[in-house]
This record gives C-alpha cells, structure tokens and sequence, in this order.
C-alpha cells in the first residue's frame, strides 16, 4: 500500500474544485458533451469529499458500494494503520 503524503495545499484544491464547479454542473462556461461533463463530475465529487463538502457524499456513497461489492467477492481494502 503506498503511504500517503499530502502534496498540494488546501488553496490549491479549493482552487480545482472552482475551476471544475461551473463546468460539471453545466452552470457556466462553454459546451461540453455530457460523457466529458460526466467524467468532469466524478473528478469533481471526490474533490468536494476531500473538501469535507456535503456534495461530496456522492464520492462516499460509491466508494462504499465499490467497497462492499469487492468484499462480497472476497476482497478486502487494507486501510493504512
């Protein structure tokens, strides 16, 4: 398991997540096709998880489904001690 190391600073994630908001929401910006949009938005949800916003509960809920769906097959995920 790799051992985490923080490598940017909150701003600098902030600043992502401000970046990529309008454009995976559709609220601002140019056209982007929705299977690109799509992708924008789960880069977006596991940001706001990061973030400790609320929106990123969509980020939580699939980790945990992913989580158990392996262990149903006989995986477990190790977590760092």
């Amino acid at each position: 398991m790799h051992k985490p190391k923080i490598v940017r600073s909150v701003e600098e994630i902030q600043r992502v997540h401000d970046l990529l908001h309008p454009l995976a929401t559709g609220e601002d910006g140019p056209y982007i096709p929705d299977d690109v949009r799509g992708r924008l938005r789960c880069s977006l949800d596991s940001i706001c998880w990061i973030l400790g916003h609320e929106c990123g509960k969509t980020f939580e809920e699939n980790m945990e489904r992913l989580e158990a769906e392996l262990k149903r097959f006989g995986y477990e995920l190790k977590r760092p001690s």
